[in-house]
């Protein structure tokens, strides 16, 4: 394994594990699910880059590659439980299931993708048709989940954004206007500009 390696690989997951033994620290003490949720988070995280210094060791293994790519998808479904176990116990809901089988076929996808000739190679490019489809398959399950989420949580930040933003595009409309300026060209709501005369001696 060379330096680049290393730094890509080693330090990563050296890191990894010093937050996956803080959240442990944390949930010894708390006992909270939310911190268990963070918890096998960076467990999953911690066990990627595992499996990232086995494929460098070992070689190209595309079933290394695909359980490297569904520790991700767990990492991120775990985060995302954790944000609803601060406020309620933990129920499976639809969308959960709709975001669990999104990541796992982003992830096979993306597997599939890097396939030349039948054969798996790590540094091929997914052609643009392939992410796209993997995207589509996955956005729908993304989406749905996010805006449940979000409806279930009621969050009023979302709505003040929105707010905030038809405010100011409607300010900018009405300063952009021809109508919003005065008949000499002055601003809107003042008085136009009086005419200057100069007296010559």
């Amino acid at each position: 394994m060379n330096s680049v390696s290393t730094g890509l690989v080693l330090i990563p997951g050296a890191v990894a594990l010093l937050v996956l033994l803080v959240f442990t620290y944390l949930y010894e003490q708390n006992r909270h699910s939310y911190f268990r949720a963070w918890q096998l988070a960076w467990a999953a995280f911690t066990l990627h880059y595992a499996l990232e210094a086995a494929a460098h060791f070992s070689g190209p293994s595309a079933v290394l590659f695909f359980l490297s790519s569904l520790l991700l998808v767990v990492m991120a479904i775990c985060i995302f439980f954790s944000t609803r176990l601060m406020k309620e116990p933990f129920q499976v809901k639809w969308y959960d299931v709709a975001l669990v089988t999104s990541g796992t076929l982003l992830a096979y996808f993306n597997l599939r993708a890097h396939f030349v000739g039948g054969v798996f190679s790590e540094s091929a490019t997914p052609p643009p048709m392939a992410a796209s489809s993997a995207a589509s398959c996955a956005g729908t399950g993304l989406v749905a989940a996010a805006t449940h989420a979000r409806d279930a949580s009621g969050s009023a930040v979302s709505i003040d954004l929105v707010r905030n933003a038809s405010t100011g595009i409607s300010m900018a409309a009405d300063q952009s206007s021809p109508s919003a300026s005065g008949s000499h060209g002055g601003p809107a709501g003042l008085p136009p500009t009086a005419p200057v005369r100069i007296r010559t001696p």
